[in-house]
């Protein structure tokens, strides 16, 4: 027998992934995150902002711009996969001790609609910590100015951990 997956509902992302909630090696970690957010260019460039930090738990946000668009108007898939691997990273970052770092090895990104919305959040859980590899889950939304949203992508990401240089 073939059993189809359960669906990943955006409610399973509001609790803890985990029965125990996730202690975060880093007393710090909150602080380091947006040190890490703020020496990027990249994100500085897009406007990326940290918006909900909880360890193994972040949400981060993107206002929507135009020069983000692809050719059909919606927000780019690069920049969809780019907000969730954001989101992952710094899930996983939030539990490493302050000597050690985070780099994604893989990440999935299944598109389920086109990206339109006034701005798009990407809220990554961290699903299993471990010593050398981290695997997280994330949802990407688009918002409406009065709030209302609609999920655009889902993605597994794997973070390799290292020892900073």
């Amino acid at each position: 027998i073939i059993r189809r997956p359960a669906a990943l509902d955006s409610a399973d992302l509001q609790s803890p992934p985990m029965p125990d909630t996730f202690q975060p090696a880093d007393p710090h970690f909150e602080q380091r995150l947006h040190d890490t957010l703020a020496g990027q260019p990249m994100m500085q460039l897009l406007g990326v902002e940290l918006i909900d930090v909880k360890p193994g738990d972040i949400t981060v946000r993107l206002t929507h711009q135009d020069t983000l668009r692809q050719h059909h108007g919606y927000l780019h898939g690069g920049v969809t996969a780019m907000l969730a691997d954001e989101a992952c990273g710094f899930a996983a970052l939030s539990l490493v001790a302050d000597h050690r770092s985070v780099v994604t090895s893989d990440l999935s990104v299944s598109f389920l609609r086109p990206g339109v919305g006034a701005y798009y959040e990407a809220r990554a859980a961290v699903v299993r910590p471990g010593k050398n590899l981290t695997s997280c889950r994330c949802e990407v939304h688009a918002y409406e100015q009065d709030g209302s949203r609609k999920l655009i992508a889902i993605t597994q990401a794997f973070l390799m951990t290292l020892d900073k240089r």
